[in-house]
């Protein structure tokens, strides 16, 4: 796809005109063009799945790397096909177009892709072992006394000897 290629800004506006093309197209397909049922077997939909809501999210696991779907849909009449289902990623966009096997009308259902918070049980160091700081010297007043006096004692030297 050529918003590979292009900025994020441009990947925004292709992904505008995108929503707005699949919306447009929902507009003239077939009324009885709609999934019946959508469960999806390893994430969490959200919302609950409606048959005239195209736009949903899914958590799944961070080891989750493609969905498992089922789905029920009027087989004589229509062909569900399922893009972008793999290496699922955190913000990836899943399409599950179903056609009219007759007048190649589609209609398209769109998951975005969450990934699951996981809590961390592991203690850092610092939560383990105590940690003994230091107390910090400021050398910089004594060195600069030092090279002070080496400056004189040099002048002394080489002028006034």
């Amino acid at each position: 796809m050529v918003i590979i290629l292009i900025g994020d800004n441009m990947k925004k506006i292709a992904f505008i005109i995108t929503i707005l093309f699949i919306a447009t197209m929902q507009a003239f397909a077939d009324d009885n063009l709609l999934i019946n049922d959508l469960n999806i077997k390893n994430g969490e939909l959200s919302p609950k799945f409606d048959k005239y809501n195209n736009y949903y999210s899914i958590t799944i696991d961070n080891n989750v790397t493609s969905l498992d779907f089922e789905y029920e849909y009027n087989k004589d009449l229509y062909e569900v096909k399922i893009t972008n289902n793999e290496n699922l990623v955190e913000n990836k966009l899943i399409y599950v177009t179903i056609y009219n096997k007759e007048s190649k009308e589609k209609n398209a259902y769109i998951f975005k892709v969450y990934l699951e918070d996981t809590q961390t049980t592991v203690k850092t160091v610092e939560e383990e072992v105590p940690v003994v700081k230091k107390k910090q010297y400021n050398y910089a007043p004594l060195i600069g006394a030092i090279c002070f006096i080496l400056i004189i004692f040099v002048y002394y030297v080489i002028f006034l000897r």
